[in-house]
């Protein structure tokens, strides 16, 4: 089984964006989103991130088996997607890298790639582990990202990686480390040279960082007893999942809360963990039981103008 990639650029469009109800807003020239549609009659969110291709606006699906293509006057149409048994939950998220679109599936059986030049769809059928649903029918939590021209994906139940070539569009399994442990990440992001990809167990309190290039592979250990635990009503049960996800900063890897009860900055200096204080009051217990948040906390990264 292959430990290393031969890999090569990411891009995300943030002038758009699509909230609850299906809402289209876009920024203006003072920064502040407006109204400009609804795309659909879902009460839910039904389309996801936009990306724009000249006088065009692509709207990425979610909970829909089409690509929505908006042009300069107003006008609207759409991409038809293969149709599956998938009702809710087909796509998790999108990215854009370089010409193409890519879906990225939560329940719906392929990888979707839309060139933007021509509008051509290919399809990349995934195993059912990396985008699969749990027992109860729920869509399991994985973590992916974009390294060099690789897309990765983690699935929590395995500990391999599965690379997709972004142009290319083979696919590969590898296992990052010597050693085929039990269980897999729920989360992925690259480090801030870019160098390498950090990864979040699903199963228990530890990090690894992984060179996909060389195959250098290490893991940190966070004690059960140094996060501690907080209560969001929200259980897996035989999991731990202490952190909800993570960005590396200059000071090192920082950690958002899910089951834990306060953010972990792992350092770049001493290599080991330290709890890190947020600019704002962290609450003890949920503020309210109509809208439960499945986590504490969550990280996100500001995109550098």
């Amino acid at each position: 089984m292959p430990r290393r990639l031969e890999l090569q650029g990411d891009e995300l469009d943030g002038n758009y964006m699509v909230t609850e109800g299906s809402q289209l807003f876009g920024r203006g020239e003072e920064g502040i989103f407006r109204f400009c549609c609804r795309l659909s009659e879902d009460s839910g969110k039904a389309y996801g991130r936009v990306f724009e291709e000249e006088d065009r606006l692509y709207i990425a699906p979610l909970h829909s088996f089409q690509i929505l293509v908006r042009d300069g006057e107003g006008g609207c149409r759409s991409i038809l997607l293969k149709p599956c048994e998938v009702t809710l939950s087909a796509f998790a998220d999108s990215i854009r890298v370089g010409d193409f679109l890519f879906l990225i599936p939560q329940t719906y059986p392929y990888l979707v790639r839309m060139d933007f030049r021509t509008e051509e769809l290919h399809y990349v059928e995934v195993p059912e582990s990396f985008f699969g649903v749990d027992n109860d029918g729920n869509p399991s939590t994985r973590g992916y990202c974009l390294f060099r021209n690789f897309l990765l994906f983690s699935s929590v139940n395995d500990p391999q990686i599965l690379a997709v070539d972004v142009n290319h569009l083979e696919r590969q399994t590898v296992l990052p480390g010597e050693d085929l442990q039990a269980g897999g990440y729920t989360f992925l992001t690259i480090d801030l040279r870019k160098e390498a990809v950090w990864m979040l167990s699903a199963d228990d309190t530890f990090v690894c960082r992984w060179n996909p290039e060389n195959g250098e592979y290490r893991r940190f250990d966070c004690s059960k007893e140094e996060i501690g635990l907080f209560d969001c009503g929200f259980v897996i049960p035989g999991k731990i999942r202490p952190f909800s996800s993570m960005v590396d900063t200059k000071k090192g890897l920082l950690l958002a809360p899910a089951k834990g009860d306060c953010f972990f900055l792992l350092s770049k200096e001493d290599r080991k963990f330290h709890v890190w204080a947020p600019p704002f009051p962290m609450p003890p217990k949920p503020r309210s039981g109509y809208m439960r948040s499945p986590f504490l906390g969550i990280l996100f990264r500001q995109q550098e103008a």
